[in-house]
């Protein structure tokens, strides 16, 4: 383990950027981190404009993210903690980031929990995902679809 930990830390000291997503094709790949520790329960609970004020999001060079580019990357949605992908219901070819994030947050309260609860999932542990901060969203053209992850390693995931 230790030599691969050396490899990749020599690698990051050879290229600064190494691991960095480049947003300058789209079509390619596109990713953005949530700026703010925002909790699905949290993006619930806004009320209307909220979210255009407080949710902003960052490429991985500190730019700031707008808009996401649906007609470029995909409609598609996938999740880590459930094994299905879903297709965000928005038609038009690019989603304010904000918007993005309330859509998710509603798929994740409206479908994802309930499906997860009737399948046996333990409610209480269906519920604990309200809790997760937004984190990161990914799209490569070999995935084909949107990959969606939540800070689960912080100690705002409780």
């Amino acid at each position: 383990m230790n030599n691969l930990l050396d490899a990749f830390q020599a690698a990051l000291l050879d290229d600064p950027n190494a691991g960095k997503v480049s947003n300058d094709d789209p079509a390619i790949q596109f990713a953005f981190e949530i700026q703010g520790g925002f909790t699905i329960g949290q993006v619930l609970a806004h009320s209307e404009g909220e979210s255009d004020e407080k949710l902003s999001a960052l490429d991985d060079y500190g730019n700031s993210v707008h808009e996401v580019p649906l007609s470029l990357t995909s409609h598609s949605f996938s999740f880590h903690f459930f094994d299905q992908t879903i297709a965000l219901p928005y038609d038009k070819p690019s989603i304010r980031i904000p918007l993005l994030v309330e859509c998710i947050t509603g798929i994740v309260a409206l479908k994802i929990i309930p499906r997860l609860k009737e399948t046996g999932t333990d409610p209480e542990s269906a519920d604990e995902l309200l809790k997760l901060p937004f984190y990161r969203f990914f799209y490569s053209k070999e995935g084909g679809s949107w990959a969606v992850t939540f800070d689960t390693w912080s100690q705002n995931a409780t």
